[in-house]
């Protein structure tokens, strides 16, 4: 299970009255898994790609590798802090 699931506070009405939230929440932990699964992947491609394209002359595609790596890095960090995300939106409405 990922880490997602059970971190979001108090929302009414009980989650665990729904049928199905259970198998849901193992749902978004999955293809959260595998974003960043995908992210790592995409992190070893651009670094590949711009050493390839430093190492070769090829200035064009080490820009496209530090773009790419730049962009993998950031969708990581979004992905890793959805929950911390995800709460702290949901705070800023509960202080009203």
């Amino acid at each position: 299970m990922f880490f997602i699931s059970g971190v979001v506070n108090n929302i009414s009405p009980s989650q665990s009255s729904i049928v199905g939230v259970s198998k849901l929440w193992s749902l978004v932990g999955g293809v959260a898994d595998i974003a960043l699964l995908a992210s790592v992947v995409g992190i070893l491609f651009s670094a590949a790609l711009m050493a390839i394209g430093h190492h070769s002359g090829n200035g064009q595609t080490a820009d496209k590798g530090r773009k790419g790596l730049l962009s993998a890095i950031v969708a990581t960090v979004i992905i890793g802090g959805a929950a911390a995300i995800i709460n702290f939106g949901f705070n800023i409405g509960s202080g009203f």
